[in-house]
């Protein structure tokens, strides 16, 4: 089930039927209820770069699923490949998120990353009631190896009960996101004058339309002369997951 895009204009949607979400303000609000489903599993998964896949016909009869998997975020360097930052490539550290558990008791959670060929690496967390700030060093604290340099999904899920992993959550349970985001291996300088402030506008502005356009190496951007009504799959803000 899709609903809606992230702030990198990649598409989000859950993980199986037993959960459900709301946003409620700024914030996120899932909701699940896995009734006496001991092997249940929901959560929310949130494409990295553009879409993961969409039906299309080109007859008007058979429908196919077309796979983007041309479209990811290279961890490595965030910045892309197209343009050369004044301020250096910057790699992905982390991620972070605060939330509430709104339940008396605490939950397990499970933080996944996928590349392109659906190769994934993860690792477990637990939430306490009331507030909480998790920040998962995706590159040394995980099960599993990724492409880092072509990521496409960031999900979480939730496990009704994994014997193997120590998991046995609530069967009915929520959770408020408040933010989901990127820690990278090197801060953003404040500009200390004008010109500086010119430049790094100047520079985030033609990012911001090399995005647009795609970071596909077989397929150099060029910078379109109006929006398309249907525009490109892999539009990229410079923001949050969530």
């Amino acid at each position: 089930m899709y609903l809606g895009f992230s702030d990198f204009e990649g598409n989000s949607g859950l993980l199986e039927r037993y959960g459900t979400n709301t946003v409620e303000g700024t914030d996120l609000k899932f909701n699940w209820n896995f009734n006496t489903e001991f092997e249940a599993y929901t959560g929310r998964f949130f494409s990295l770069f553009g879409l993961t896949e969409n039906l299309v016909t080109f007859d008007g009869t058979d429908i196919d699923t077309i796979v983007w998997n041309d479209y990811y975020l290279n961890l490595d360097n965030i910045e892309g490949d197209h343009i050369i930052s004044p301020y250096g490539s910057k790699q992905v550290e982390s991620i972070w998120m605060t939330l509430d558990n709104v339940l008396a008791e605490s939950v397990k959670i499970k933080l996944e990353l996928s590349d392109i060929r659906d190769n994934k690496c993860y690792q477990y967390f637990t939430l306490n009631p009331g507030e909480n700030t998790v920040s998962w060093d995706f590159r040394n604290d995980k099960t599993g190896t990724i492409d880092y340099s072509k990521c496409k999904l960031f999900s979480f899920i939730i496990e009704r009960r994994h014997l193997a992993n120590n998991v046995s959550n609530p069967a009915v349970g929520e959770l408020k996101f408040h933010q989901i985001g990127f820690e990278t291996d090197q801060s953003y300088l404040v500009p200390s004058d004008n010109t500086q402030l010119l430049d790094l506008i100047q520079f985030r502005a033609f990012q911001y339309f090399i995005d647009y356009v795609g970071r596909r190496q077989q397929n150099p951007p060029k910078i379109p002369g109006r929006k398309s009504g249907l525009g490109d799959p892999d539009r990229c803000g410079r923001n949050s997951v969530y």
